[in-house]
């Protein structure tokens, strides 16, 4: 088969910072975080022990519901918060009290004082695992009882907490969590979690397959295909068989997608480009969706991925894509917005034209849905049938993106398993506010079978990458409650 042009790879994954590329295996600020994570159950409250948990701002007490009815009562502070992608210091978000972010001042200045200058940064690209280091380092350099992630929806709050009873000399997690008898049957599970456990590599190896990492690059940049490709093999071999659960899976399996579509292996790259999809780190997911763009036969296929790309993550599109796939994409944004030419461009009717196409989205994948979960219950005779479907709603996700969405999110369509929800004939403008010629908010109520549900819609008048005309389109999406908004769509 004909290789077609090397994708340009983003850097290895890291075990810490993995977007932060002055941070070396060699420096301090990476050995300190390694050690933290490593020696992170002295400090930190494990979430399996952990039911429920609930704080209050105000008095600044957090009430952790554990096993057995144990209850923990302490004070808190927030480090920081982690939102899947990005790590935001606690000090630099606005909706949390002066009080209870102290710790977080306290770590970034021994931080910076130590020349770290990550700690200057009010937020940066990040992992789950790095948080909880940098959570059980500052635990550790403040000397706090002990700490805790605790996750809020899809963010996780990283609190240190102290004012707990000390009644031994043993540590707060020691204390709270002794060890009991096992029953048979805790017996035979941790049995089963060990014998998982064995398959998988530890910490250590974890840290030290870094090197190793670096050697596939390498390779893949001075276009040593075979010897890159040689180099993930045995790396996926050494990670076990259950890879596609940890990191670094995902860069591997994006690094060998690519090496692949370099070497004209389109098929098996189809296969690793999904794979790096379904692992919990995917890194760079515009070269992953590019890459399936140019690796996939369909031609539907070819230009959902292509659009997805570039909704993702517009400029890394463009540096990454050739002339022929920008073009492509520039046709189809103007037809796009050739398709609200019949909405006026002002905030409030981009935000019923908006919703009212979301509406009707959700309602036919609501539809599609049903369809797919039969199918996939009935024969094989039925799988292009159910292909098909799939197909059919992430391209209209993709379409209506494009039409109404500021690029930079994520361009993957969620689960459409639900009547839908967004209407605007269902919700009341209470307030328009118009921040600037180019930012404005809408806030609305909607009665819910007696509950009213508040929401605030934020657009910003810009003009998308390879876009001829600016346009008002939707960027955020906010549930409002009394003490808090959670962010529903961006």
């Amino acid at each position: 088969m004909v290789g077609t042009s090397a994708l340009p790879l983003p850097e290895p994954w890291r075990l810490f910072f993995y977007s932060d590329t002055s941070i070396e295996t060699s420096s301090n600020l990476y050995q300190a975080l390694t050690q933290a994570y490593l020696s992170r159950h002295q400090t930190q409250l494990s979430n399996d022990h952990c039911l429920q948990w609930e704080a209050t701002q105000a008095e600044g007490i957090i009430k952790l519901s554990l096993e057995d009815d144990k209850e923990l009562h302490a004070n808190y502070q927030i480090i920081g918060s982690f939102d899947g992608r990005t790590f935001l210091w606690g000090d630099e978000n606005p909706s949390l009290a002066e009080h209870l972010v102290q710790d977080a001042k306290k770590i970034r200045q021994k931080l910076q004082d130590k020349g770290y200058d990550l700690a200057a940064r009010p937020k940066f690209q990040a992992s789950a695992r790095d948080s909880v280091a940098l959570l059980s380092l500052a635990s550790q350099e403040l000397e706090a009882q002990c700490c805790f992630a605790g996750p809020s929806g899809r963010t996780l709050i990283l609190m240190t907490l102290s004012g707990i009873e000390k009644r031994s000399g043993k540590t707060i997690t020691e204390r709270i969590f002794k060890a009991s008898t096992p029953s048979p049957f805790e017996l035979m599970q941790n049995i089963i979690d060990n014998q998982i456990a064995d398959l998988q590599p530890n910490d250590l190896e974890l840290v030290s397959i870094e090197t190793d990492l670096k050697e596939a690059f390498q390779a893949y940049k001075v276009q040593d295909f075979s010897s890159a490709l040689k180099v993930i093999t045995s790396l996926k071999e050494r990670l076990g068989s259950s890879l596609i659960d940890m990191e670094p899976a995902g860069w591997l399996y994006l690094c060998e997608g690519s090496t692949l579509l370099a070497l004209g292996e389109k098929e098996e790259a189809v296969t690793a480009f999904e794979n790096a999809g379904r692992t919990i780190i995917t890194f760079d997911n515009t070269v992953r969706m590019l890459g399936l763009s140019r690796s996939v036969r369909s031609s539907d296929e070819k230009q959902f991925n292509l659009y997805g790309a570039y909704i993702r993550n517009s400029d890394r599109f463009l540096e990454i894509a050739n002339e022929e796939e920008k073009a492509e994409v520039r046709l189809k944004l103007e037809a796009s917005f050739q398709s609200r030419n019949s909405v006026e461009d002002s905030p409030q009717e981009t935000w019923r034209g908006a919703l009212t196409a979301y509406r009707e989205l959700e309602k036919n994948a609501y539809q599609l849905s049903q369809a797919i979960s039969e199918y996939r219950n009935q024969t094989e005779v039925y799988y292009e049938k159910y292909r098909s479907s799939r197909l059919t709603n992430d391209a209209a996700w993709r379409e209506f993106c494009l039409t109404w969405m500021t690029p930079g999110r994520n361009s993957m369509l969620g689960s459409f398993a639900s009547e839908p929800s967004h209407c605007p004939e269902l919700e009341t403008i209470s307030e328009i506010k118009m921040m600037d010629d180019c930012t404005c908010t809408i806030l609305t109520e909607r009665d819910d079978r007696g509950l009213k549900l508040h929401h605030r819609y934020e657009l910003i008048k810009t003009q998308p990458p390879l876009a001829s005309t600016p346009k008002w389109l939707l960027d955020k999406v906010w549930s409002v409650w009394d003490n808090e908004e959670i962010l529903l769509f961006e």
